[in-house]
């Protein structure tokens, strides 16, 4: 345990078992939400107590009162202090195309451990407290690498590598590069309708992304209304998919884009940081099939 986290004393440890289930969710607050509104009900009620109460109940009741706000500010700025001790890089390995990378090993410079990426690409290490950190990805033979700074840090980071060809992912997304003649899949419909609807679902993404950018999710809520829209246009375009193919490997493909927004073990925070890249990989999709419908026959 880091020397800067402190003795922990009896009444330290009583504070964060007694206030656990509440700091658990002020600590993801902003400090004038987490104190501002306890402070504001304090408040009012010793106006509430002076104006009822005698002056030897009235001290007796401030006691009481202010007892317990004291506490629970004290374990919550705790426990904002140790997470900030505690840093964390967190981020997504991903091949330049937008397709996750799973089983890329990432490690820190000048820090003794390593996490491996799980499915979507996704990875958490614990880091030593310092101004900036290079962090290395590497997955086969390849290696990337980018310098995270102590503000870049409070968000995930993305590294990037190229695609790797090998017999186990000639079974994946990366059969695709061989186009459609070498893997027998044909068109069902006019590669004019194709291409249309193709460029139909690259607009909507991209009237989605301009709808983020503008006015970002600053709501669990909105992230919700955010990402029903994303479910909408992604039903939608598998739909087409089975239309459109005679075989299932272009939906396969799609459906491997595994949204990182989608991940509710998350923060909400973290998963409306991922919308606007989950928006971008499947727009890079249909613009990459766009340009591979001549590989087509019909």
């Amino acid at each position: 345990m880091s020397n800067k986290e402190g003795p922990l004393t009896v009444l330290t440890v009583a504070l964060r078992l007694v206030f656990a289930p509440i700091v658990k969710q002020s600590s993801k607050w902003p400090p004038i939400l987490a104190y501002g509104v306890p402070g504001i009900v304090t408040v009012l009620l010793i106006i509430l107590f002076r104006s009822a109460l005698p002056d030897n109940l009235f001290w007796l009741m401030l006691i009481i009162v202010l007892a317990p706000l004291v506490a629970y500010i004290f374990t919550d700025w705790d426990k904002r202090r140790v997470r900030d001790e505690r840093s964390a890089i967190s981020g997504n390995v991903l091949f330049k195309d937008g397709f996750p990378i799973k089983g890329a090993k990432v490690f820190v410079e000048g820090v003794d451990r390593s996490k491996e990426t799980d499915e979507t690409g996704w990875f958490q290490i614990e880091v030593n407290e310092q101004a900036s950190w290079v962090i290395r990805a590497s997955y086969m033979d390849q290696i990337t690498q980018l310098t995270v700074t102590k503000s870049d840090a409070k968000r995930p980071v993305r590294l990037s590598l190229k695609r790797v060809s090998t017999r186990a992912q000639d079974d994946g997304p990366s059969t695709r590069e061989n186009g459609g003649q070498a893997s027998g899949i044909r068109l069902r419909i006019s590669k004019q309708n194709a291409a249309s609807e193709l460029a139909r679902f690259v607009l909507i993404g991209e009237d989605l992304i301009r709808r983020l950018e503008e006015a970002p999710p600053l709501s669990e809520d909105k992230l919700h209304d955010y990402s029903s829209e994303w479910h909408t246009w992604r039903r939608g375009s598998e739909s087409y998919m089975r239309k459109m193919f005679s075989s299932d490997d272009p939906l396969k493909w799609l459906k491997e884009l595994r949204p990182s927004h989608m991940e509710f073990k998350r923060p909400w925070q973290e998963r409306a940081e991922y919308l606007k890249s989950d928006v971008r990989q499947e727009i890079s999709y249909f613009r990459s099939l766009q340009s591979r419908l001549d590989n087509y026959a019909e």
